[in-house]
């Protein structure tokens, strides 16, 4: 990535051409090496009229979001999407960061790339169930200006985790509290699968990491 709005780290990325329908102005991931590797993709249109910063939900990765992608290519919407760490095909522990500023770095460096790439056209914000947790704290916790230096137009959320759904039963919760602060890599099984995500069974297949 190329370095946080506050000027932050610079990471060496290499690009590589990405598989899918072809893109006149370009479809590529990039690899980009800061203390893990992260994948990042961008599918960029010929005569794009704005910019989108996709950010996955937990367990998730940028791959179960192609038919968003494509069709937002279509409308002529460049689409710039990224496995956060721990998730999908970038590295680090699964599901696990040392502090969760972690990941709303690694949002606003990837945000900032972006606006340098999208030469002064809008640039919106999706973000899905824990990226849309992730897209708030990087937004609430920035300086106020943040969204006018990067020419963010718009913050569109779907499910954001805010709060659970339910009560977890104390059985579960106990030792999570516990191995937070004595083994926080350990993970805790969640109990959901792919089917609770979607019931179609091609998609869950054609979408598994």
């Amino acid at each position: 990535m190329a370095g946080s709005p506050a000027g932050g780290r610079s990471s060496a990325c290499r690009a590589r051409r990405a598989s899918g329908p072809r893109v006149a102005g370009g479809r590529f991931e990039r690899l980009c090496q800061e203390a893990e590797q992260l994948v990042q993709r961008f599918e960029v249109p010929d005569g794009t009229r704005a910019h989108i910063v996709l950010v996955h939900g937990f367990g998730d990765h940028l791959g179960r979001y192609r038919t968003f992608r494509d069709a937002m290519v279509a409308e002529r919407f460049a689409v710039h999407a990224y496995d956060t760490r721990g998730h999908g095909r970038s590295e680090g522990t699964r599901g696990g960061v040392g502090a969760f500023r972690e990941y709303t770095d690694e949002l606003g460096a990837f945000a900032a790339s972006v606006h340098a790439q999208a030469a002064g056209a809008p640039l919106f914000v999706v973000a899905h169930s824990h990226g849309g947790l992730i897209a708030l704290s990087w937004l609430t916790a920035g300086p106020a200006d943040l969204p006018s230096r990067l020419g963010l137009r718009g913050l569109v959320l779907t499910s954001p985790y805010l709060a659970t759904a339910f009560t977890p039963p104390a059985w579960k919760t106990a030792p999570a509290v516990l191995l937070s602060k004595v083994a926080p890599s350990v993970p805790v099984p969640l109990g959901l699968s792919l089917a609770d995500l979607r019931w179609d069974l091609a998609w869950q297949q054609a979408t598994d990491a």
